[in-house]
Formats: structure tokens, sequence, C-alpha cells
């Protein structure tokens, strides 16, 4: 991928001073949405567009990792000095509550219910720019799929669970 030194600057004004469009993307992923709801029942302080926003800042560094470089120089972290989403909320999960996992694969059955929208200019800016470099970039695609890539990665046991659930 070639850089666009004009395209990347657009962005990252957007991302700094522009409205929150430009600081958000919205992605639809039914098992990411299943897992993360699954976790907020089972932890009531466990945000899912933060969580979610966290696991996609941590691939997307992985994935793009020169051009993710240049935005978190460019973007300051607005949650710097905050505890993680995923510290001792999601970890000593043993396994799936069969009950829990239900109730979040039926609260997610609609389309809204899985539609995720992440509030982070960071992500705002990566996925702006590659779809203004790539053609026929599909911001949601792309980012469900990195989502859905590190969570079957980090929790397998429960994404196991999630995907035989779905597939029923």
């Amino acid at each position: 991928m070639e850089y666009n030194e004009l395209i990347f600057n657009k962005i990252i004004t957007a991302a700094k001073t522009g409205s929150i469009v430009d600081k958000k993307i919205a992605l639809y992923s039914g098992k990411s949405a299943i897992l993360a709801r699954y976790f907020e029942l089972s932890n009531p302080k466990f945000t899912r567009s933060g969580a979610l926003g966290e696991k996609l800042c941590q691939i997307a560094s992985e994935e793009y990792p020169e051009l993710w470089d240049k935005i978190i120089n460019e973007i300051p972290d607005a949650k710097a000095n905050k505890t993680s989403q995923w510290e001792g909320k999601a970890d000593p999960l043993t396994g799936p509550d069969p009950a829990l996992l239900e109730s979040a694969l039926s609260e997610t059955l609609t389309k809204e219910g899985k539609t995720i929208t992440i509030y982070n200019p960071r992500l705002a800016a990566l996925f702006n720019y590659l779809s203004h470099t790539i053609p026929r970039f599909s911001i949601s695609k792309t980012a469900a799929g990195m989502l859905e890539e590190i969570l079957a990665r980090e929790y397998p046991r429960m994404w196991g669970e999630i995907v035989t659930l779905t597939s029923r």
C-alpha cells in the first residue's frame, strides 16, 4: 500500500477537529456482539464499545503497523490514563455459562443488536484512510474480520461456543 500524505493529513485533521462522525466507526459482527454482550451480562462494569475498541486497536497495530504508528503520533489517546475494559473483567471467566450465553444470543438476534459502534478517533482515522486509498474497501467488513480474528484468538473456548450456537 502506497502512503498518501495529502489524504492522511485531511483524515487526521477530521479525526482531531471534525464532528463525531469523523471519530467513530460502525461494524456489523454478530459473533463479536454476542461475546461482548455475554461479557456485559457477566460483569456490569464491562462496556461493549470501549472493550471492543481496545481489541480493535490491538489488532490494528498488528495488521497495519506503519500506518498505525503514524496515526498514534498524530492523534492523542484520550483514554491513556484509564484502565482497560478487559482488566479483571473477562479474564477470570472459567467457561461459558449456558444461560448467559443464550441470553446474549437472544438479545443480539436483531440486526441492530449485531451492529457495533466504536467511538475512537484513531480507529476512525485508520479505517477512513484505508477506505480512501484502497478501491472497494469496506470499513465494516474489514473491522469485523479483524475483531473476530482477535476475539477468536484470545477467547477460543467462548468463541467456539458462539460459533456452535450461531450455526444451528
